[in-house]
């Protein structure tokens, strides 16, 4: 009946049909993990999953960490003491450039004095200086230096931030703004340049207010001393330097003003004295006992009204001892004492008086370079009318000394 045949579809391991054989098993692979016979359908994907969670979160914490301390560890080299010896380096050696890109710059001052030549010629400033304390509090920082000009010493404390462009860009420390001491120095109007340390600096229009009379120009400077002067201004007057000490110090401050004028030359002293001369000279032709806008007077004579004047002539017996000095409004004081008139009355047998008398007067620059001298009527009291279009120190002034009620024409001065 055929049982003792093989099946020719029969392995030759005598497999049970129905079941796979060795070579079907490997070519079906391995059976899935978590499919074991038996297991409930819904948790035979689990272990796959949590292995995707992991690393997920991988992942996750790789990119915190290059976000979080990649930038950090690259900024551990350079501190704030780094930006704040930069500065202070400039400071040293007088680096305008460098200083002006950190400091204060306030609207009624100027920083025209800022120049390496200016700072660098300075005498007592900033020679050396010494990081005393390093200060971290999260973004910002403080540093202490301790400044040194040769004389003394005195400590600064700079702040700084901190400042990174990206996540992944370096973090740099930036000074904050620096403020720096304020001069103001008194000029006389109509000036167009000044000298500071033998640098001859042209100011800007609309640098200066007019406080006390005169127009004051407020100059940012640093430690040290410094000369400040006029240019020359011809035959008649010579300028007076001033000098101006900034103290060891930055920070918030402003000075009184420094005057910076012109005196008059020896001269510009003949000049106003031989005008002063001529003045009293006409004074001495008056032909009454009280000459009109005139420093003397016969005292004997009684011309009030209703009465006719005392008639008579009038000689210079001496001649005042004359000095002049600086005064406001950039006029010049012209007095004198010891001077003596002789009046002599008119008609037979009058007798002569001898009148002391003082002298006061002004001079002024007048436009055209040339001086005029006024006499200064008693009791001492005059009013000075100042013309000047714009009346800062660019302007070009004309100084008259006036009545109240005359009428002042600023064209011509008079």
């Amino acid at each position: 009946m055929g049982w003792d045949q093989q099946d020719p579809a029969g392995g030759a391991g005598g497999g049970l049909r129905g079941e796979p054989t060795g070579e079907d098993a490997l070519r079906d692979g391995p059976a899935a993990e978590g499919a074991r016979p038996g297991a409930p359908e819904g948790q035979r994907p689990a272990r796959g999953g949590r292995r995707r969670l992991v690393g997920i979160l991988g992942a996750v914490v790789l990119v915190l960490a290059l976000v979080l301390v990649v930038p950090r560890v690259l900024t551990t080299e350079d501190g704030p003491d780094t930006a704040a010896r930069a500065f202070l380096d400039a400071l040293v050696a007088g680096d305008a450039a460098v200083l002006r890109q950190h400091l204060e710059h306030p609207g009624d001052a100027t920083d025209l004095a800022l120049r390496d030549e200016i700072l660098q010629a300075a005498e007592n400033r900033v020679t050396s200086y010494a990081i005393e304390d390093v200060e971290r509090d999260g973004e910002g920082a403080r540093v202490t230096a301790l400044l040194d000009d040769g004389h003394e010493q005195r400590p600064l404390t700079l702040t700084l931030h901190a400042v990174a462009g990206s996540s992944f860009a370096p973090v740099s420390w930036q000074l904050d703004r620096i403020a720096v001491p304020e001069m103001e120095v008194s000029l006389p109007f109509g000036t167009e340049q000044i000298i500071i340390n033998g640098v001859l600096v042209t100011l800007e229009e609309d640098v200066a207010k007019v406080t006390f009379h005169l127009p004051t120009v407020a100059l940012q400077l640093l430690p040290g001393t410094y000369e400040i002067t006029l240019p020359g201004a011809g035959p008649l007057l010579e300028a007076i330097s001033s000098e101006i000490t900034v103290p060891l110090y930055l920070g918030h401050s402003r000075s009184t003003a420094t005057p910076v004028h012109y005196e008059l030359s020896e001269t510009g002293r003949a000049v106003a004295a031989g005008q002063l001369e001529d003045l009293l000279a006409d004074c001495a032709r008056a032909t009454t006992a009280r000459p009109e806008d005139c420093p003397f007077a016969a005292p004997s004579a009684d011309d009030s009204w209703p009465r006719q004047p005392v008639r008579g002539t009038w000689a210079l017996t001496a001649m005042p001892e004359v000095t002049t000095s600086a005064w406001q409004f950039g006029l010049w004081s012209v007095s004198g004492s010891g001077g003596v008139a002789e009046f002599t009355p008119a008609g037979p047998e009058s007798e002569s008086e001898q009148v002391p008398f003082a002298v006061e007067a002004f001079t002024q620059v007048l436009p055209d370079d040339s001086l005029r001298t006024d006499l200064v009527d008693p009791p001492g009291s005059f009013t000075v009318v100042v013309c000047s279009t714009p009346m800062d120190v660019g302007g070009m002034p004309q100084y008259v000394a006036v009545d109240p009620d005359a009428q002042l024409d600023c064209e011509d001065g008079r």
